[in-house]
């Protein structure tokens, strides 16, 4: 009697042994997965992230992952991610990302406001043309020692550039502005007269408004960039795109 129960437990001690190696042996799914494609794991917290089509349904959402997933899956395979087209193209997609972001960022950040005088006196010369004189300096230098080449010209108020808008719009009939830098050039504007412009129709205040916040916040970014170029140390080796 003893033998058998000696015959009992050997059995028992080995269906006990099975089943812990199958257990064991088993792979354990990870507790936050979502999705599995092979050995990639897509995890709840990454699914709810991802936004699936308007009219998609969970079902076609999850299929259109599962899909994609075997395609990447495929492409490593074959090779493809180690080619340097492919590198090339995540390379500028990965800078094209991080540029739109941090310009995003700085263009949130920038709280510009229009004050009523702003808006009436460019009302008063958008449909205006202008009589100008445009004096142009090379560089520091020249501004300095008042090395000016002048060009006189008969121009629509709309036609201006942003910063040569906002240095007119402060001048009276006569005046002559301050230097504004253009790249390494510097232009200052006189102001010879005003005169109505034929077939131009006057903006509204709120469309004015909005206009002259966007200049604002143009040229802040403007100087923001020249900013960044002033304090980086760039130099150029080549004399053109061809390496020249």
């Amino acid at each position: 009697m003893r033998y058998v129960y000696y015959i009992l437990a050997i059995l028992v001690a080995a269906v006990i042994l099975i089943v812990y190696q199958f257990l064991a042996d088993k792979p354990q799914l990870p507790s936050n997965a979502a999705i599995i494609v092979n050995e990639r794991v897509i995890s709840l917290d990454e699914f709810r992230k991802l936004k699936p089509a308007h009219d998609e349904s969970k079902e076609d959402f999850i299929n259109t992952l599962i899909t994609k997933e075997l395609l990447i899956q495929e492409a490593q395979k074959q090779g493809f991610d180690k080619e340097e087209s492919f590198r090339r193209s995540v390379q500028n997609f990965y800078e094209q990302s991080l540029i739109k972001a941090l310009m995003d960022k700085k263009f949130s950040s920038l709280k510009e406001s229009v004050t009523d005088e702003e808006v009436d006196r460019y009302r008063g010369l958008a449909n205006k043309e202008l009589d100008i004189s445009l004096y142009t300096a090379d560089n520091t230098d020249d501004v300095r020692a008042d090395r000016f080449r002048e060009e006189r010209k008969i121009i629509p108020f709309g036609d201006l550039s942003m910063e040569l808008k906002g240095a007119v719009m402060e001048l009276k009939k006569g005046e002559l502005g301050p230097p504004i830098q253009f790249g390494e050039k510097y232009v200052a504007v006189k102001l010879n007269d005003v005169r109505p412009a034929a077939g131009v129709s006057e903006p509204g205040k709120e469309e004015i408004r909005q206009l002259l916040v966007e200049q604002k916040r143009e040229l802040v970014m403007k100087e923001w960039l020249d900013g960044l170029r002033k304090k980086a140390t760039i130099k150029v080796l080549v004399k053109d795109a061809n390496g020249g």
